[in-house]
């Protein structure tokens, strides 16, 4: 730059330059656009690695599983338009993303991992379909409850907000030691439901409830004792 001033101060040196607003603007749409794409892929990771998809499709299990279980508990005070079209969303994908769990856990490579087994992870997925079985019956078994005067006690009285904290934890990545301690041990989980339900019957006489209601009930109790525990 010194030199160049130097000659046109000095020797009187003129330099005609044509300037080209098309080469600069293409220039700048170069670089502009390489950066988009650069922070295009960084936030959104695509990838084809099977650990990468099996882990995304976990935490949608997850999250999935979590609406179902939500919209379950609200179902009896009613729901929006946009929450009976996201519970529908789930009914029809939930099963789905186990199968496609299960499918993607064959491509894992164990060389790479030195603390992964695939029978483990294969197992687990199987898990998540028993779990996912058993969702959809609780859902199913509660439609048909719904004038069950012992059942109407029950929702009115118990939040299951546990278990759907629990799963949106998962969904998020947390790790599972990080959960509620009474989730780590099945007689915690029992014991757990037994004293919600000594709680919840409390001051409710038997008697005046016909029989099929009471046993109604209690296969429905029942049957999400299963949930909780899978």
């Amino acid at each position: 730059s010194l030199f160049f001033m130097f000659g046109f101060v000095t020797l009187d040196i003129v330099n005609q330059m044509t300037y080209s607003f098309a080469i600069i603007a293409g220039f700048f749409f170069i670089i502009y656009s390489f950066l988009v794409v650069l922070l295009i892929f960084y936030y959104i990771p695509f990838s084809t690695k099977p650990e990468y998809i099996f882990l995304t499709l976990k935490k949608r299990f997850f999250r999935l599983s979590r609406i179902l279980i939500h919209q379950s508990h609200k179902r009896s005070t009613g729901t929006k338009l946009i929450d009976r079209m996201a519970v529908k969303y789930s009914k029809i994908h939930l099963m789905s993303t186990v199968k496609k769990m299960q499918f993607w856990t064959g491509f894992i490579d164990e060389k790479y991992f030195k603390t992964i087994d695939k029978e483990l992870l294969l197992n687990f997925t199987k898990e998540c379909e028993e779990f996912v079985y058993l969702l959809k019956m609780m859902q199913h078994k509660d439609l048909q409850m719904i004038d069950n005067p012992l059942f109407k006690t029950y929702k009115s009285k118990y939040n299951e907000a546990m278990l759907a904290d629990l799963l949106e934890g998962l969904a998020l990545g947390e790790e599972e030691r990080k959960a509620d301690s009474i989730w780590s041990n099945e007689k915690h989980v029992i014991k757990h439901i037994e004293d919600n339900l000594e709680h919840i019957l409390s001051g409710i006489k038997h008697s005046e409830y016909p029989r099929k209601d009471i046993i109604e009930f209690y296969e429905n109790v029942n049957l999400r004792k299963n949930v909780w525990l899978s």
